[in-house]
């Protein structure tokens, strides 16, 4: 048999009969590019996960009057959603508004807030054009969906803060950063108890001059000393206000930053030496020279008075500022690329050139029907920075009215010290906050023993997430490919002490805006999900979190699948045909010593599923396309056990220890190759060495799919009750042993042999499967599927399943029901494996298009 035959003998692709596969994969290829150019209309498009108010995790008595249903010209189902004011404490004549979305993936027992600075500026803006789940952006007709929302990872709170901007209204009498963030723990209480919420973890993050609010915030919720409400676990400032702004943050880092970037400025020689010579004469070269270095000289001097007293001449980032509107009437100081025309902005305020083409309908939250749909009154005005939020007679170190300390001098390091998890990362074309004086005003920091960071930072920040947003653009132009894979260098990182830095390349002000991918990356590295502050960032495939950009890219290896076994409606498009069995789950030793699982520990129910290759439902047991066999096994979790989170774990595993490919994006490719025949398989053979081992293992038919062996084949980690973590690797063996036919023997056998046999076999007696682990050892590679671990590692037996029982309902049990590759519960974390949060996107969005059919 040729290699390429054998390859359709066993791969998932039975082109025999078909001879307009490619064509069909073609035109299923075709309609994924459209139902993915489609996320970049405004049509109506179900979120992740598709929920009605029956299913709302946060929905109650007392919050229901906050539900939001729908959102004037956002044709999207919103999924769970509210808004609304909510009053400060017990004083019902001060409120702040606010946007609360939770996650569209798994659930999460945390809370990520977010601000805007200003100060004066409202979050919404954040909530329309950075980070939500739709974008609305500048120079865009209408909303399209926002494949790096944030809420694809967590539950986020957008705030109007403080009282005076937006839609929070009543008395401003705040003189201090302390007193609005006692106002937020006053309305934060009050959030807490309307969405029922109770021991979640706190992460508080914001832009700009939230510099200044994050930390004080978060210094606030340590003083209240309850991890019941205010359990705050880390902190993310984009470009912020920490340090002396006018002086640090902007003049004296200014000429050097227009210099470096002086063809976006395009200042004639004349002014460019005016500003060099003043950077000397002003002391800003020295001042440079001396404390812009790792690490640090010492503590820098101390401006008295702010920066209100500097000579015209020493003013070199307003004398720029003003001077880059003569060669740039479109000039952005919050992203130095932008170039005319100016962009509309349905906020009206895209740039501090404040636009919006006529036409738009006014500024988007100062209509009356958004005003409805968000539950505030029609009285009410909103623009998207107004105030003032001090009492400005106050004067303070800005004129503001807010005469707090910057927070280098003392609440940061308290919250970095608490946490050790806080984030600062600067965009390169900011020109409000310069990226130089965000690392200044670092270096004039002490935190957890010592003064600024002691190294300078050099990691590079390799974003791998690939371009969802205008991918449908490139391909529909011709050009598909040319943005990725992934976006390569985007940024430089550094952590010490508690204390993470990101320098975010060809990024303005509004990070997630800007670069939304390595904002998508900031959260889920560094905000949430770094469990071990001591590595710089974790790698992206670390965050089991299910997201848009996954799916996409399973969405296109399950059409690929489904046209080239023609799978109909409401089939799996690979294990198509299956039997379903129940039964018990019985543990070998209690407790496990290897992890704390509850499902390990202790007796359960369980559903199997066996099932043959390929998507046809009706392909024969003995069609050599049919193997490899697969096992789906289901623990079952009581309420009890589960918490009212996880109500079940799953394991699933093949009749083969190999595995075609290590991504999403091999498989693709590999599917693609089969299609176009024997060449571009023989191609695709030569230069994967572990798709060829699969192809040429044998796969036998087994008597009974209660004597065949199957085989986990990722890496799991096991957490012991101790803490001990062992790398482990599934391994089913039957009880009656492993037996298989022969040539001859599989001649004689019928299309439906292995379902009719085990339905016999049950007859007579339960049918038993031993789950063992083979364990890891050091150096042994957990994060590769087609790496295999030597022989000789130890194997350990968990317990035992018995399956007592045919499921009656089979047919419409496999339908309804998605394995998940991933465990999601206590005691077993994935690997880093790349392939598994791919299986568990293809097997959710196969899963939820077999119950819609």
């Amino acid at each position: 048999m040729s290699r390429f035959v054998a390859l359709i003998a066993c791969v998932f692709a039975l082109l025999n009969g078909l001879s307009s596969a490619r064509e069909t994969m073609d035109e299923r290829a075709r309609s994924s590019r459209q139902r993915r150019s489609e996320m970049m209309t405004p049509v109506r498009r179900s979120p992740l996960e598709s929920r009605d108010n029956s299913t709302w995790r946060f929905l109650n008595s007392k919050s229901q009057a906050y539900a939001v249903d729908s959102l004037p010209d956002l044709d999207f189902d919103l999924g769970e959603m509210y808004a609304g004011q909510i009053p400060i404490g017990n004083d019902t004549s001060r409120n702040m508004f606010f946007v609360y979305e939770p996650t569209i993936s798994e659930p999460v027992d945390e809370v990520v807030i977010w601000f805007n600075g200003g100060p004066g500026c409202s979050s919404l803006e954040a909530f329309l054009q950075e980070n939500g789940r739709f974008i609305w952006g500048w120079g865009q007709y209408s909303a399209t969906e926002n494949l790096y929302t944030w809420v694809n990872l967590t539950n986020v709170l957008w705030v109007e803060y403080p009282v005076g901007l937006g839609f929070s209204t009543g008395n401003v009498t705040a003189t201090s950063e302390e007193e609005t963030a006692a106002d937020f723990i006053a309305f934060f209480k009050n959030f807490l108890d309307i969405f029922a919420i109770k021991n979640f973890k706190i992460y508080v993050t914001g832009e700009s001059y939230a510099g200044r609010y994050v930390p004080y915030v978060s210094a606030a919720m340590l003083d209240e000393n309850n991890k019941e409400s205010f359990d705050l676990a880390g902190a993310l400032m984009y470009d912020p206000v920490i340090g002396q702004y006018e002086y640090v943050g902007q003049t004296i880092p200014a000429v050097p930053y227009i210099q470096e970037y002086s063809k976006f400025f395009n200042f004639n020689q004349t002014f460019m030496n005016q500003l060099a010579s003043a950077h000397e004469s002003c002391g800003y070269a020295d001042f440079i020279d001396k404390y812009m270095v790792f690490p640090p000289a010492g503590v820098q001097p101390w401006l008295e008075g702010g920066f209100n007293n500097k000579s015209a001449e020493c003013d070199v980032w307003d004398l720029a500022w003003a001077a880059a509107f003569q060669p740039n009437p479109c000039f952005n100081v919050y992203e130095i690329s932008s170039m005319c025309p100016i962009l509309s902005d349905p906020l009206a305020y895209p740039s501090d050139l404040q636009y919006q083409y006529d036409g738009m309908g006014g500024i988007y939250f100062n209509r009356s029907d958004v005003k409805a749909a968000i539950h505030v009154s029609q009285d009410l005005s909103w623009s998207e920075c107004s105030g003032p939020v001090f009492v400005r007679s106050a004067g303070g170190l800005y004129g503001n009215g807010d005469t707090s300390l910057d927070p280098i001098q003392y609440v940061l390091p308290k919250v970095i010290e608490a946490t050790n998890r806080v984030l600062v990362a600067n965009g390169d074309y900011d020109f409000e906050l310069i990226t130089n004086g965000t690392l200044l005003s670092i270096q004039n920091m002490t935190w957890n023993g010592a003064l600024g960071f002691q190294s300078a930072p050099t990691t590079e920040i390799d974003i791998t997430l690939p371009d969802l947003q205008w991918q449908p653009t490139f391909e529909a132009s011709g050009l598909g490919g040319f943005d990725g894979p992934g976006q390569g260098i985007m940024g430089v990182q550094h952590y010490e002490r508690g204390l993470m830095w990101a320098e975010t390349f060809q990024s303005g002000h509004m990070q997630p805006q800007f670069q939304p991918r390595s904002s998508y990356r900031h959260l889920q590295n560094a905000a949430k999900a770094m469990t071990n502050p001591e590595n710089e960032y974790v790698s992206l495939n670390k965050q089991k979190c299910m997201n848009e950009v996954l799916v996409a890219q399973a969405d296109e290896v399950k059409n690929l699948l489904i046209g080239a076994f023609n799978t109909p409606p409401g089939y799996r498009p690979a294990h198509a045909k299956g039997t379903v069995l129940t039964g018990t789950w019985t543990p070998t030793t209690l407790p496990s010593p290897l992890t704390k699982a509850w499902h390990i520990q202790t007796p359960t129910t369980v559903l199997a599923r066996f099932s043959n290759n390929t998507g046809i439902p009706t392909i024969p047991d003995t069609d050599p396309n049919a193997t490899p066999k697969g096992l789906a096994l289901r623990f079952n979790y009581p309420p009890a056990a589960a918490d009212g989170k996880r109500k079940h774990t799953d394991i699933v595993a093949h009749s083969t220890p190999h595995f075609p490919a290590r991504t999403g994006a091999e498989f693709a490719l590999f599917l693609k190759a089969l299609g176009e025949g024997a060449a571009a398989v023989d191609a695709f053979l030569g230069t994967h060495a572990h798709t060829l081992e699969f192809v040429q293992a044998a796969k036998p038919l087994p008597v009974s799919f209660g004597t065949e062996a199957f085989f986990g084949l990722n890496a799991f980690k096991f957490v012991a009750g101790d803490g001990v973590e062992t790398y482990v690797r599934y391994e089913f063996v039957p009880v009656a042993g492993v037996a298989h036919l022969s040539d001859e023997q599989a001649k004689d056998k019928g299309a439906d042999y292995l379902g009719e046999e085990i339905r016999e076999r049950i007859g007579r007696g339960p049918v038993g499967i031993k789950l063992m682990v083979q364990v890891a050892e050091e150096g042994d590679v957990v994060d590769d599927i087609t790496v295999h671990w030597p022989a000789e590692r130890a194997k350990v037996e968990l317990g035992t399943v018995w399956l007592d029982a045919v499921d009656e309902e089979g047919l419409e049990t496999q339908k309804k029901t998605i394995f998940d590759p991933i465990p999601r519960v206590e005691g077993i974390e994935p690997s880093a494996d790349p392939i598994l949060d791919f299986r568990a996107a293809l097997y959710l969005i196969s899963g939820r298009e077999r119950r819609a059919a």
